[in-house]
C-alpha cells in the first residue's frame, strides 16, 4: 500500500507537471498565435497602402493630358508677355496692326486671380473683326471684356480695294480692347 501512495504521489506530481507543461505550451502557442494576427493586419495595412499608392499612381497617369490641358489655359505671371506675343502674332495672320498697351495685375482678393491685357489693333474692318475673331478662338482662358471700335477715316476718298479679295474697305479703324487673362493659381 505504502508502495501504490508512493506511486499515486508520482502519478499526481507528474500530472501537476504534464498540466504545467501543457499550459505553458498553450500559452506559448496563443501568444505566437495574437502576435501572428498583428503581424497579418500589418501585412493587410501595407498591402492597402500599396494599392493606394498603385492606385493613385495610375490615377496620376491617366489624367496627365487632362492636366496637362487644363494648365495650358493658364498663363503664369511670366507667361503674360509670352501671351502678349501670342496676340500680336495674330495681327499677322489677320493683316492688322496689333501693339500691347499696357499689362496689369489687379490686387485684392476678388481680382488676384487674373492680369488684363490692354491692346490696340489698327487695320480695315475685316482686318479687326478677324483678330477679333482669331483672339477668341485662342485655346486659353481668356475674355475680352471690353472693346472700342472707332473709325478714323470714313469717307469715300479712302477707299481701297484688297486685291486678294477683290473688295473695297476703309482704312483707319482702331479698336482697343482688353482681354481678362486667368493666371495659373498654382503660380
Amino acid at each position: 500500500m505504502n508502495q501504490s501512495k508512493r506511486l499515486l504521489k508520482i502519478a499526481i506530481i507528474l500530472d501537476v507537471i504534464l498540466v504545467a507543461v501543457l499550459s505553458y505550451g498553450v500559452y506559448s502557442v496563443l501568444a505566437k498565435h495574437e502576435d501572428t494576427i498583428k503581424k497579418e493586419a500589418e501585412l493587410l495595412e501595407e498591402k492597402a497602402k500599396i494599392s493606394s499608392i498603385q492606385a493613385l499612381s495610375f490615377m496620376l497617369q491617366d489624367t496627365k493630358e487632362d492636366r496637362d490641358l487644363l494648365g495650358s489655359l493658364f498663363v503664369d505671371r511670366n507667361s503674360v508677355v509670352d501671351f502678349s506675343e501670342l496676340i500680336e502674332s495674330i495681327g499677322g495672320m489677320s493683316g492688322a496692326e496689333v501693339k500691347v498697351e499696357d499689362i496689369v495685375y489687379p490686387e485684392g482678393k476678388d481680382s488676384a486671380g487674373y492680369a488684363l491685357v490692354r491692346f490696340k489693333v489698327l487695320g480695315t474692318w475685316q482686318e479687326l473683326a478677324k483678330t477679333l475673331s482669331l483672339v477668341d478662338e485662342i485655346p486659353m482662358a481668356a475674355v475680352v471684356n471690353k472693346l472700342e471700335l472707332i473709325s478714323e477715316k470714313s469717307n469715300e476718298e479712302d477707299e481701297i480695294v484688297d486685291n486678294k479679295k477683290n473688295e473695297k474697305s476703309v482704312p483707319g479703324w482702331q479698336a482697343t480692347f482688353t482681354v481678362r487673362v486667368l493666371k495659373d493659381p498654382t503660380k
